[in-house]
C-alpha cells in the first residue's frame, strides 16, 4: 500500500491558537498506515502530483546529502535521519505558509492545498487532531516513516532508484554527478558568503543539526564553520523553532541510544 494512501481523518478546518487544550498525550494518536521505513519505491505506480518548487525541496536535498553519492550508503542512523527528514518535510509547509511553532507546539494556520502528494498527505495528517500538539511529538512520530515518503518521492521524479543490499534497501542517486553537486552548490555558497534563500537556510540548520555539515565538500573550513554559525543565528520564524526542535530530538536520540 502507498505511503500516500493512508486515512487521513482530517476535519474541514485548520488548527488555531498556540496550544493544546487539556493534557497532551505523549504520541499523536494517528493512525495512518506508512509504508515500513527503507522499504522499496515500487515500480509502476502513476505520476505524481508535480515536486515542490526547487527552493522548497529541503526534504529531497537533505535526502540526497544524507546517503553516498556513489551508492545511495545513508551517512546518519536510521532514527536520527527520520528525524532530520521530519523537520525538512515540516520546513517545507512553513516556507508555503501552512504551518508555526508557537511555544514548542506545531499549529496549522492554513489548511489549503499545498499541490503536492507528499504535502498534501502530510497536512491531512497534523489536521486529524482536534488540538494542536507539540512539535517534538510530530517530529518522533514522523520518523518513523518519512525517510521512505521522500524516497518514493525522489524515485518517481527519477531522481534515485532502489537497490536491495545486504542489510536493506538503498536509494542510490541515478545521477552520482547531480547528487554531489547539491551538497557541493551549499558548500560553496558558503565559502563565498553568497546570498541564501529561506530554503538554503534551513537546509544548512537542518545539515548543521545532524552534523552532516562536516560531509560538505568545503575548501575553506575556517570560514565554512563561521558562516554555517551566522546563517544558523539568522534563521527566521518558524524555522528557527522548527530545527531547534529537530535538534533537541535528534541529540536525544543519540544520548538514549535510540539510533
Amino acid at each position: 500500500m502507498s505511503w500516500f494512501s493512508a486515512p487521513s481523518g482530517a476535519h474541514a478546518g485548520a488548527q488555531r491558537g498556540g496550544g493544546a487544550a487539556g493534557p497532551i498525550p505523549p504520541k499523536p494518536p494517528i493512525a495512518p498506515r506508512p509504508v515500513t521505513p527503507g522499504a522499496p519505491p515500487r515500480p509502476g505506480w502513476p505520476a505524481a502530483s508535480p515536486a515542490p518548487p526547487a527552493d522548497i525541496r529541503i526534504a529531497d536535498d537533505l535526502f540526497l546529502i544524507a546517503h553516498r553519492d556513489r551508492d545511495g550508503r545513508p551517512l546518519l542512523p536510521a532514527r536520527v535521519m527520520g528525524l532530520a527528514i521530519a523537520g525538512a518535510v515540516l520546513c517545507e509547509l512553513a516556507l508555503v505558509s501552512q504551518i508555526t511553532v508557537g511555544e514548542g507546539t506545531l499549529v496549522v494556520v492554513s489548511d489549503a492545498d499545498p499541490g503536492e502528494e507528499l504535502a498534501r498527505w502530510l497536512v491531512r495528517q497534523l489536521l486529524s487532531q482536534p488540538n494542536p500538539l507539540p512539535l517534538r511529538d510530530w517530529l518522533a512520530y514522523l520518523a518513523s516513516s518519512v525517510t521512505a515518503a521522500v524516497g518514493e518521492r525522489l524515485a518517481r521524479a527519477g531522481t534515485i532508484r532502489a537497490r536491495k543490499g545486504l542489510r536493506g534497501w538503498r536509494f542510490a542517486p541515478v545521477d552520482s554527478a547531480d547528487a554531489f553537486f547539491r551538497a557541493g552548490r551549499l558548500a560553496v555558497m558558503l565559502d563565498n558568503g553568497s546570498p541564501l534563500s529561506t530554503g538554503q537556510a534551513a537546509l544548512i540548520g537542518l545539515i548543521y543539526a545532524v552534523g552532516l555539515h562536516e560531509q560538505l565538500p568545503s575548501v575553506n573550513p575556517a570560514s565554512f564553520r563561521g558562516r554555517v554559525s551566522a546563517v544558523i543565528q539568522s534563521l527566521e520564524w518558524p524555522f528557527a523553532g522548527l530545527i531547534a526542535e529537530t535538534a533537541v530530538v535528534v541529540d536525544n536520540a543519540i544520548l538514549t541510544g535510540r539510533t
